[in-house]
Formats: C-alpha cells, structure tokens, sequence
C-alpha cells in the first residue's frame, strides 16, 4: 500500500487485492527494533466487507491511504460528511478510514478517478464521496500520501481524453474536510513524469 500515513493503526496492516480486503494482525511486543515497522509471526486473512451502498470496482494501479481523524469531533465530521445515517452511526465504530483512489478494471478495461473509503474496524465500504474542484483526471500508477486532513497524489498513467494517455508530473491534494480537489502549483524545481512511485511522510 503506497503511502501509508502517520498515525495509522499499529499493530495492523492493510492490504488490498482485486475488490477484498486483506489484514495481517500482528503482536507488536514481539517485534524487534524501534516503532511498529516489523511484522511479527503474522497471517493474512481475508475480512468479510460490508457496504452501505456497493464495494468498489476491482482495480490494480489504485493506492490506499489510512486517515485518522485528530479529534472526536473531526471523526463524528468525517463520518457525517459520509452521508452515515442516525441508525449506521448507532453501531458503527469506525476511528479510522483507508481513503482509495484511482486504478485500473482489468475486465472492463475502464480507469477511474473515484474515491472510495473504507472503515476501520468494521470493514465498511461507505458510498463514495461527491468530490468538486479540480477533479484529476483517471489514472493507475501515481503515488499518493495524507497529511493532515488532506490526501495528496502524484504522478500516474493518465487519462487526458478518450484518445490520449499520458505519464503525469503533476501534484494533486483533496481535502477531506469537504472532499474538494485542488491541483498545486509547484516550482520550476520538479520530478520528470513518473508511474509506479511511491510516496510517504517522514
């Protein structure tokens, strides 16, 4: 998973194949070295996934960023701007979502551009958000990281029309305050047009 952001789960790891999801529990205690960076005696194991409206199309190219609301007030926003009914909330105890964008369906040969979130720990796929703004446009490949309250994406194979493709240099970042886009405006100082990166915080 590209990106993975600070202040992500310890002791889980989030892997995505296909449309399932996958979790490697591990004990932390066990591990050697500083941090949470090693997985210890682990097993994958696929999570049953439940929905509020569908799972996401089955893609590769696409990345997956944990977000962490700082607050309880932050979360309880979060989840409201999710569209969460009174009746999900009551059960639901979501503290963190895994926010995916992007990739390729191999059958149907279709890129997306779409945000999908999914909770953790339930396992919910909420109804993907209404983004606005500077949409990017679809694409596997790119690399993406969240800092802060916003989920920043570079690069990938890009869909510019139905004709044309291209590898991309530019920088995106979506808020997930109220899910609007924005395209940075970055100095003359940039990276060469890339798919296949990586990003992340240090």
């Amino acid at each position: 998973m590209h990106g993975l952001a600070k202040g992500s789960l310890s002791g889980e790891q989030q892997k995505f194949s296909s449309n399932g999801v996958y979790h490697n529990v591990h004990d932390a205690s066990k591990s050697s070295g500083s941090g949470s960076g090693r997985i210890a005696a682990g097993q994958w194991k696929k999570v049953e996934q439940q929905s509020v409206d569908r799972p996401p199309a089955a893609t590769y190219g696409h990345t997956s960023d944990m977000y962490q609301p700082r607050t309880s007030d932050d979360l309880a926003a979060f989840k409201k701007r999710l569209g969460l009914t009174v009746r999900i909330d009551e059960r639901n105890n979501d503290f963190a979502f895994v926010i995916t964008f992007g990739g390729k369906n191999e059958e149907r040969q279709q890129l997306y551009s779409a945000v999908s979130v999914l909770g953790v720990p339930s396992y919910q796929w909420y109804k993907s958000p209404e983004t606005k703004g500077e949409i990017p446009s679809a694409r596997l490949g790119h690399a993406s990281t969240i800092y802060g309250d916003k989920l920043f994406v570079f690069g990938g194979h890009a869909r510019e029309n139905d004709q044309v493709f291209t590898i991309s240099n530019e920088v995106y970042s979506l808020s997930l305050k109220d899910f609007t886009w924005t395209r940075e405006q970055t100095n003359e100082i940039y990276p060469l047009a890339y798919m296949g990166s990586t990003a992340m915080l240090d």
